[in-house]
């Protein structure tokens, strides 16, 4: 009405399937975007494949959208020595990581915790740590109670010494329903991570399958665990993806 141009930012993939099922208040963003986006004169989203998604299903044109990703300092993280490879090039013990809040219609926790199930079944050293906090603490907690799994899978507070931290990992794991960017990715690959996600954020645009990563499809468990099975059977696979995660991470992130 007062004639002033509409900007807005898209920092999540609001317009996912995934997103909508969430809760109802991302029920009310969907909708609220639906009418939104469609109306702005200038878009900023914070990866390709929410500027896809816009293009698909709002009609907008491509080149009203500009992408800038969300800046992720990876200097701390690349001055960490990646972990040494051994003799025999296995190690006794594989460890899994994952970082983020505790909500799981977005984050997805619930089902790397059953996939550890049997995970711990045919690797017994398997080990996965679980970083954050958030209102599914409790029942994640409850879970690893109910399946026995105190002994290999260890949920931890926010830390403020990640960078250092990261490196006693060799995989970080983000088993997410929908993401808008995913910058704690990219500081795990700067830290010498292997990573496994699903096809969601910057999957496809900064981590590609087999190359520095293993993508999978989303809410999938039998590619999560047959995936993990891989990296932790297969040491020379998980080097070549540690080493081309950190040269992808020094590459972006600088």
């Amino acid at each position: 009405m007062c004639k002033v141009p509409l900007r807005l930012q898209v920092h999540t993939d609001v317009l996912s399937p995934w997103y909508r099922r969430a809760s109802w208040k991302e029920r009310i963003r969907y909708f609220v975007g639906l009418f939104l986006i469609p109306r702005a004169d200038c878009l900023r989203v914070v990866s390709e494949r929410i500027r896809r998604s816009l293009v698909q299903i709002c009609n907008i044109p491509r080149e009203r959208i500009s992408v800038l990703p969300i800046f992720t300092d990876c200097a701390p993280y690349l001055r960490i020595p990646l972990k040494p490879v051994l003799e025999n090039g296995e190690r006794t013990r594989v460890s899994f990581v994952a970082i983020g809040r505790f909500f799981d219609k977005e984050k997805n926790y619930s089902m790397l915790i059953d996939v550890m199930r049997d995970l711990v079944r045919v690797l017994p050293n398997a080990r996965l740590t679980l970083i954050g906090d958030g209102p599914d603490r409790e029942r994640y907690e409850r879970m690893i109670s109910d399946f026995g799994l105190n002994d290999c899978v260890i949920l931890e507070r926010w830390r403020t010494d990640l960078p250092a931290y990261l490196s006693n990992f060799d995989c970080l794991v983000l088993p997410s329903w929908y993401e808008g960017w995913g910058r704690v990715i990219l500081e795990a690959m700067a830290a010498g991570l292997a990573i496994v996600m699903t096809d969601v954020g910057l999957a496809g645009e900064v981590v590609k399958d087999g190359e520095n990563g293993k993508i999978i499809p989303v809410g999938n468990r039998k590619e999560l665990f047959d995936s993990l099975v891989a990296l932790s059977r297969d040491s020379v696979f998980r080097r070549r993806l540690q080493e081309n995660a950190r040269k992808t991470a020094a590459r972006i992130g600088m």
